[in-house]
């Protein structure tokens, strides 16, 4: 039997919050390890809370000197939130976000392993902000995608395949039914986080 591991990278929403069998990685995880003769192990470094800056850290923390054969990335709703009020700036400044992902990028690039980023998944502005210990936080789809968008640009040229699931993650049930919060998917979110990257690893892309 063939034995792969993935390594992962992100932060409450791949550490699986507000789903309770685990979220969309361990879900991963299992189809995967149904599906064939290949046998997939999972190393799980999302931390809830992480920015960009943090997951810098936690690559090169836990990811040079492991051997992987898949790392993933999900990473960046810490950064692109709004404290307070939707008119205030973003958490993190553009200029330092091109600098992580400069990083990261670089990184990755430098790594034996595939990558695949994945770009962050709409929000339900319906929802209203999120309040949690360190104040209320606001996001909106419009820097969503901007976001999305500069990552694709910040890939070209690379090995590194991007994943822009932000308009086919609804394709066949409403936003409000996926998310349990402004930014977190529920259980079936999280479901359909893990079947859409499922295709994506049986199906292998091209590079952004």
């Amino acid at each position: 039997m063939d034995i792969k591991t993935i390594a992962a990278v992100g932060d409450s929403i791949s550490n699986g919050y507000c789903d309770p069998h685990g979220g969309w990685l361990i879900r991963l995880l299992q189809t995967l390890n149904k599906s064939g003769d290949t046998f997939y192990s999972l190393n799980n470094f999302a931390i809830s809370g992480d920015t960009l800056g943090d997951a810098w850290h936690n690559l090169c923390r836990n990811c040079i000197h492991r051997q992987t054969d898949t790392l993933i990335l999900y990473i960046g709703a810490n950064d692109i939130r709004r404290k307070s009020s939707i008119e205030n700036e973003m958490a993190t400044s553009q200029e330092l976000r091109a600098c992580y992902w400069d990083q990261i990028i670089d990184l990755a690039a430098r790594l034996p392993q595939k990558t695949i980023v994945f770009g962050l998944l709409p929000v339900d502005e319906g929802k209203g902000a999120y309040e949690c210990e360190d104040g209320i936080w606001f996001w909106q789809n419009t820097d969503v995608q901007s976001y999305n968008a500069f990552i694709r640009d910040r890939l070209q040229g690379t090995d590194i395949q991007f994943i822009d699931w932000h308009d086919d993650f609804t394709k066949n049930t409403p936003l409000p039914d996926l998310m349990e919060d402004i930014v977190h998917p529920n259980a079936e979110g999280h479901q359909r986080m893990a079947e859409m990257a499922y295709q994506v690893m049986i199906e292998p892309g091209e590079p952004a």
